[in-house]
């Protein structure tokens, strides 16, 4: 993705997809349960439709705008279904379903969609699954909705400073740093540009220490994201992602802002510190 200084409504980071411990599910589904839309690239498509509806395009441009986004997932086999399924049901729930996108999803439901997956976590799993896409297949063939508007989203604001240190414990007991590098300003939001610090420790630094800490840098395995733009929509709150500030040691000189090429919300951050956690616990780390 190109970094653009900029965030076009279909950038969506997919990045780290991971699951809670305790949802019973594999982290080779890559999902946080059977429903469609507990999988992050379903609710990106969704996101990415509603966003371009909401934009003024019309019904064949915002169709347009999800297949180029999701072009490299379309080739892919697991992934494939999950598109053409929530593009589907979205469209069918703001009355604009079209005639090719319901055959390519039911096509997908005919043939199985992505029930294989599902399949080495036992048969409870599946019949889960299968009953959510049976909702979906439901939705789909269904008598349609009228058509309905949507409203552009109001301006996401954030009332973090550039500065401040963020802290993330995770379920080891580790605590993981990221501290605001800038604030972004755009007509759509205002928002903190975060970096990830080297640091994984029970303890909480001091201020003093919080200055020295240094940033993470990127690892092509263990820490592909090193930086990320963070979105906070108005149902959002950090702190119910256990996200909280831990304090504002005074700037560091190469701060400002930059450009960026990937935006998520403090679910996704939460998410994948999880991941980055788990992963310390491996031999391979």
């Amino acid at each position: 993705m190109q970094s653009t200084g900029r965030r076009d409504d279909s950038q969506i980071v997919r990045l780290g997809r991971v699951l809670r411990a305790d949802a019973g599910y594999s982290a080779g589904v890559g999902m946080d349960g059977p429903g469609l839309f507990s999988d992050d690239t379903a609710c990106d498509v969704r996101d990415t439709y509603r966003e371009a509806v909401a934009s003024g395009v019309d019904d064949e441009q915002a169709r347009a705008a999800v297949l180029e986004e999701f072009a490299e997932a379309l080739d892919d086999v697991d992934e494939a279904p999950i598109v053409w399924l929530a593009l589907a049901h979205t469209q069918s729930k703001l009355g604009r379903l079209d005639p090719e996108t319901r055959r390519a999803a039911l096509a997908m439901l005919d043939a199985g969609a992505d029930l294989s997956r599902w399949a080495e976590l036992g048969a409870r799993a599946v019949r889960e699954r299968a009953a959510a896409l049976d909702r979906v297949r439901q939705q789909i063939e269904g008598p349609q909705p009228a058509r309905r508007p949507i409203r552009r989203p109001t301006r996401a604001v954030s009332k973090l400073v550039a500065g401040q240190v963020l802290g993330y414990r995770a379920r080891s007991g580790r605590l993981h740093l990221m501290r605001v590098v800038a604030m972004i300003d755009e007509d759509e939001f205002h928002a903190p540009l975060i970096r990830f610090l080297d640091y994984a420790d029970e303890p909480i630094p001091t201020a003093e220490q919080l200055a020295d800490i240094p940033d993470r840098q990127p690892h092509p395995v263990r820490w592909r994201l090193a930086e990320q733009l963070v979105i906070e929509r108005s149902r959002e709150r950090r702190e119910d992602h256990g996200i909280n500030i831990i304090g504002a040691p005074p700037a560091r000189p190469d701060d400002a802002p930059r450009p960026w090429d990937s935006s998520s919300g403090w679910k996704f951050v939460a998410s994948y510190l999880d991941s980055r956690d788990r992963d310390m616990d491996s031999a391979d780390y």
